[in-house]
């Protein structure tokens, strides 16, 4: 069971008051542990905020070396891939207009 409260109290008050309150009910209800509220949302945030991150570094590297990678080609005066689509015709092999 989990139980919400929201209190005035110092944490060690209430949690104190709680565990009495439990065991005045049922002698074997456990009480497993207390956190606070910036705790518990602290960890329901932080998973998705390490993916979150990795992924960002990932994109400012790809884009760190894609813009390396054009400028170079643009200071080289070349373009990238010359003859890509030659290239790619000869390795598939004869292509004609009726075949497409």
């Amino acid at each position: 069971m989990t139980l919400i409260v929201r209190s005035s109290a110092s944490q060690r008050q209430l949690e104190e008051s709680l565990r009495k309150f439990a065991s005045s009910l049922s002698d074997d209800t456990p009480v497993a542990e207390f956190k606070p509220m910036p705790a518990i949302l602290s960890d329901a945030v932080s998973a998705p905020r390490a993916v979150t991150s990795l992924f960002s570094a990932f994109a400012a590297v790809a884009l760190v070396l894609a813009s390396w990678a054009s400028t170079r080609d643009l200071f080289l005066r070349r373009p990238a891939h010359p003859g890509i689509g030659v290239r790619m015709a000869l390795v598939r092999g004869r292509v004609t207009f009726s075949s497409l």
